[in-house]
């Protein structure tokens, strides 16, 4: 039996997906050990997954308030890759020697798990939650918004976010190579190089990203991460639905603390042939202090997702990876309202494929979500483009061909001979 670690970086849009790849792997004969923070140790026990604490592993992200939800600081997101780092370097070592693993999965968003690995020279590959992240000046960088374009105006802007990119994370680089200096390990300039040169694997369907002209031979598509049977069972009231057209709205565990946006929504919704399911995706906010809301939506704490998106004839969403694959797998066409993170390269794949429409937080109304609403479910090239999609998606099964991948590449025993 190999025994094989993971590092999953704080939040549950990295958490669900990473629980359903190590399961796959737990089922294939190996020992799976997450680390990560104490948080999560029910989630992890009720998935049958050993857990090792780190102490400085948190949760923490930016205070929101009606104000700036609508201009979430990428400052934000680096300070908590910081924290993150420092998190790994102190701690990560003596975790994963104390644990005994012989491998590592690391989360893309972990920058400084790779030195660890290195540190205590142990294989490891990457696995990316979010869109792949590399600095190639043919793709834009996923926190941006911006199209695909093949031309050299486009590959311009590129150079420049990547330059951009590099700037901002020079603080989360800086802690990475103070450690390791003192592991007498050689420096890294840049995130490229804290990822793993044996396998990078997304849960992406390639269709779904733009085309990478500089594609790695260990870059990997596999399709998205699902795990039904790991899911806690949520109570919903399906007696309140009324056979109306479902739109299904949700804007994710993270960034959906503000009122304002969801009383945009319910009126958006109110005057168009429709029934609103709203989740609060199980965060601080709660159904009782949103309040009443126009046209009478469902609205729950959290929501039996997938049994809700196969039922949905439209989905809102803030275009975080998980939610956006999973309305795909149902063939569900989107409306994407991105925040911060990967969400607006998420957006930007959303619309570059045709399976849904965009609108940016700085130009969400009433009038422009309403009309981006009709024109998503009136025109069926979206529900075409997101049927298609939900074909692609129905022959993968992401969870077991990364496990596969990563098996191969580290070169896993298995405890049983059938490793199907």
């Amino acid at each position: 039996m190999s025994h094989v670690g993971f590092f999953c970086f704080p939040g549950i849009g990295h958490l669900n997906p990473a629980i359903a790849l190590a399961r796959r792997l737990q089922q294939r004969g190996h020992k799976l050990t997450m680390f990560h923070s104490r948080m999560a140790r029910p989630r992890l026990a009720a998935a049958g997954l050993g857990f090792w604490p780190l102490e400085r592993q948190n949760f923490s992200t930016v205070k929101q308030t009606d104000e700036n939800w609508f201009h979430i600081p990428r400052a934000d997101l680096v300070q908590r890759l910081l924290a993150n780092a420092r998190c790994i370097v102190h701690e990560g070592p003596s975790a994963v020697s104390s644990a005994g693993v012989e491998a590592l999965l690391i989360d893309q968003a972990v920058l400084a798990g790779g030195s660890v690995s290195d540190f205590l020279g142990l294989p490891y590959v990457t696995v990316c939650f979010f869109p792949p992240t590399i600095l190639d000046a043919s793709v834009p960088q996923t926190i941006f918004p911006w199209a695909y374009r093949n031309g050299h105006l486009a590959r311009a802007r590129n150079r420049m976010a990547n330059a951009l990119i590099c700037a901002m994370l020079r603080p989360v680089i800086s802690e990475i190579n103070k450690a390791r200096s003192s592991w007498n390990l050689p420096l890294i300039r840049t995130s490229n190089d804290t990822t793993s040169t044996l396998a990078m694997i997304s849960q992406m369907p390639e269709s779904f990203d733009f085309p990478r002209e500089n594609r790695c031979p260990h870059q990997f598509y596999t399709g998205p991460f699902r795990d039904i049977e790991s899911r806690k069972h949520q109570q919903f009231p399906w007696e309140r639905l009324n056979g109306r057209p479902l739109v299904y709205a949700s804007l994710g565990t993270v960034r959906n603390k503000t009122p304002r946006v969801f009383q945009l929504i319910a009126e958006a919704c109110m005057c168009l042939d429709v029934q609103l399911v709203i989740t609060l995706g199980g965060g601080s906010l709660t159904p009782e202090e949103l309040g009443s809301l126009p046209g009478d939506p469902v609205v729950v704490h959290y929501a039996p997702q997938i049994e809700l998106l196969q039922k949905a004839s439209l989905a809102i969403t803030h275009a975080g990876l998980n939610t956006t694959l999973e309305s795909l797998a149902e063939g569900v066409p989107l409306v994407a309202i991105p925040v911060a993170d990967d969400q607006p390269g998420v957006a930007a794949r959303i619309k570059w494929s045709g399976v849904g429409k965009v609108i940016f937080p700085r130009n969400l109304t009433v009038n422009a979500l309403r009309r981006s609403l009709q024109e998503t479910m009136n025109d069926k090239r979206y529900r075409q483009a997101a049927q298609a999609m939900k074909l692609r998606i129905g022959i993968m099964d992401g969870a077991s061909a990364a496990a596969k991948i990563a098996e191969d590449v580290l070169g896993l025993v298995a405890v049983r001979s059938d490793r199907s």
